[in-house]
């Protein structure tokens, strides 16, 4: 702004907590300043026969442009003047301000200009004692056991199935036609046929069923045999039209299929890229001790923030409060309909959601205020660097190019929240290592 050595007038009054109305009055001499330098640009901008760029007679520029001229000083005035003003009284807005009067305002030559804007903003806290925070930590230990589940079922996941001549055992696959006595409504009913009638599918005698109970109720069954089973599906069965309801079913078995494991052999090994059974044993229990440490140490981290926001009930910002309990809402309104929950039970479970979620939203948001305050505190920043290498991570990770990323990322919304996650990561981290730790037995 022109003229920065002339002090602004700037008058706050809270009207609500974390809601503030703010007066601010640019002095004339100053405020003429900038329609200067507006009419200046404008002049410099435009062409007209006769004249050269910058030297057009202020009669006609003002007669001709005078309104556009009005119009650029007063935006920027705007802009300006509020912006200095936030800063000059150390606020930090928790959202864009808003005029205070719906009539527009204009800069009217030769008299101070007035703007008068409500803002919402972070409280500054008192924080509390954020380093030394007592936290336990289970020791990690790593047992045989643990080690030989993780390798056969990492071998499990690589098994075929062979055709036996047996009755049938868990984990095996059978070959079979089943129909339930249900209404033909439901029989006929694309979603759920598959569910309730088939000819020569495969079924899985393991978790998750498809069928709930057949991995049990088929046990023992044969090649050639036929078998009636009751089936009742849960009341909260994925499909609707099936909650809660039960059918006899007749299944007509063609054949068993019975799990085959591959043994730990050198083709493993050369698969793994390890040596012998020594080095992947080893490689194992690195990888079960590098994962056990991540989850202590994420425990870690959530006691030191349960301990940080212990007290602490400050006032949030309104509309910050607003859009978290919005989001949460349609994220739980998102995962009803995909659980396929009937339209008036979504409504009485979103209802029951948002008189439950308003206080979860405010702890998050208090959350956000305390890492952020203890960044400034700690003079904690992250670098562009850092926010391009997040973007190329996620860019990698969907299969696009990063300039992709970058534009699907501002396009959603989603850009500014990168070094807001960044920052607090920082702080979390910070918390964390300057943490009390009692290392405890499991």
């Amino acid at each position: 702004m022109e003229s920065n050595s002339i002090a602004l007038d700037i008058t706050c009054t809270e009207t609500a907590p974390c809601c503030l109305t703010m007066t601010v009055t640019v002095p004339s001499v100053r405020a003429k300043s900038v329609y200067d330098s507006m009419a200046r640009k404008v002049s410099g901008q435009i062409k007209l026969p006769g004249f050269r760029s910058g030297k057009i007679p202020s009669k006609i520029l003002l007669g001709r442009f005078g309104q556009q001229i009005i119009a650029e000083t007063t935006n920027k005035l705007l802009q300006d003047s509020v912006a200095e003003a936030v800063k000059e009284k150390g606020l930090h807005l928790a959202g864009q301000p808003v005029l205070a009067d719906e009539a527009a305002k204009q800069y009217v030559s030769g008299q101070d200009f007035t703007i008068t804007v409500n803002l919402e903003v972070v409280p500054e806290l008192v924080l509390p004692e954020y380093k030394g925070i007592q936290v336990t930590r289970n020791t990690v230990e790593i047992s045989d056991t643990e080690v030989e589940e993780m390798i056969q079922g990492w071998l499990e996941q690589r098994s075929t199935f062979d055709k036996v001549d047996r009755p049938a055992q868990k984990n095996d696959m059978l070959k079979l036609s089943y129909q339930a006595d249900a209404p033909e409504e439901l029989l006929s009913d694309s979603k759920m046929s598959y569910l309730l009638k088939a000819e020569n599918t495969w079924l899985m005698l393991r978790e998750p069923e498809m069928l709930p109970g057949t991995s049990t109720a088929l046990l023992e069954v044969s090649a050639g045999m036929q078998k009636d089973v009751e089936i009742a599906f849960p009341e909260n069965f994925r499909i609707e039209g099936l909650k809660g309801k039960t059918f006899l079913y007749h299944f007509s078995i063609t054949e068993v299929q019975g799990q085959v494991i591959p043994p730990l052999d050198e083709k493993i090994f050369q698969e793994v890229g390890v040596k012998d059974r020594d080095e992947l044993y080893a490689r194992v229990r690195e990888n079960l001790a590098v994962r056990k440490n991540q989850e202590e140490d994420e425990k870690v981290a959530e006691q030191v923030m349960e301990a940080l926001l212990s007290g602490q009930d400050f006032a949030v910002p309104p509309t910050m409060l607003k859009h978290q309990l919005a989001a949460m809402v349609e994220r739980q309104r998102q995962a009803l309909q995909r659980s396929k929950v009937a339209e008036e039970e979504l409504k009485a479970q979103i209802a029951a959601y948002e008189s439950e979620a308003e206080q979860q939203a405010a702890k998050i948001i208090r959350r956000g205020i305390l890492l952020q305050q203890i960044a400034r505190q700690e003079k904690i920043t992250i670098t562009q660097a850092e926010v391009a290498r997040v973007i190329g991570m996620l860019a990698q990770r969907e299969g696009i190019t990063q300039e992709v990323a970058f534009r699907q990322l501002r396009d959603n919304g989603q850009l500014d929240s990168i070094p807001v996650n960044l920052v607090e990561s920082k702080v979390i981290d910070l918390l964390t290592k300057a943490a009390l730790v009692t290392e405890v037995k499991a």
